[in-house]
C-alpha cells in the first residue's frame, strides 16, 4: 500500500492527530493511503481536504520511507487556506468511543511520547532540518 503523511509545523509545532479509543490512544500525522490515479501531491490535498478542510494547499517533498510494508510519501506543507478542524469520515466516526483530536507538539515533544506512530518519521523530519539548516 502507498500512504501519504502530511508534516505541518506552526510556530515550531507539529499538526498531530491524537486518536483514543477504548484500548488505544496514541499520536500521528494527517494522512492516509494514495488513492488509484493519484501521485502523493494529490492524495495529500484531498486528505487534507477530507480530514481537515484546509486547501489551497503548498507542499514540498520531505522523504519516504517504508513502514510495516508500505511505502510512505511525506510531505511538508508550507501553506494553506483554512483552519484545521476535523471533518469528513474522521468526524462522521467520531463518538464517545473513538476521538479524532488535532494537537499540536514540538520536536521534542513528540521525542518523548510512547505512544506515537511511526518514530522513524520523527527521525527522517530530523535530519530533514538539519539538512535545511546546514546546506
Amino acid at each position: 500500500m502507498r500512504i501519504v503523511g502530511i508534516i505541518q509545523i506552526t510556530e515550531d509545532k507539529f499538526l498531530l492527530l491524537h486518536r483514543v479509543k477504548p484500548h488505544e490512544d496514541y499520536f500521528t500525522f494527517p494522512g492516509g493511503a494514495i488513492e488509484k490515479g493519484e501521485d502523493g501531491v494529490d492524495a495529500l490535498r484531498r486528505e487534507m481536504q477530507e480530514e481537515l478542510s484546509i486547501s489551497d494547499i503548498q507542499v514540498r517533498k520531505a522523504f519516504e520511507l517504508t513502514n510495516r510494508g508500505n511505502q510512505e510519501h511525506w510531505y511538508y506543507v508550507d501553506g494553506y487556506r483554512g483552519v484545521p478542524i476535523i471533518s469528513g469520515p474522521e468526524k462522521e466516526r467520531m463518538s464517545e468511543q473513538n476521538q479524532y483530536l488535532i494537537e499540536y507538539k514540538s520536536l521534542e515533544e513528540m521525542k518523548a511520547l510512547d505512544n506515537f506512530f511511526p518514530k522513524e518519521a520523527i527521525e527522517m523530519i530530523e535530519k530533514s532540518l538539519e539538512t535545511e539548516s546546514n546546506p
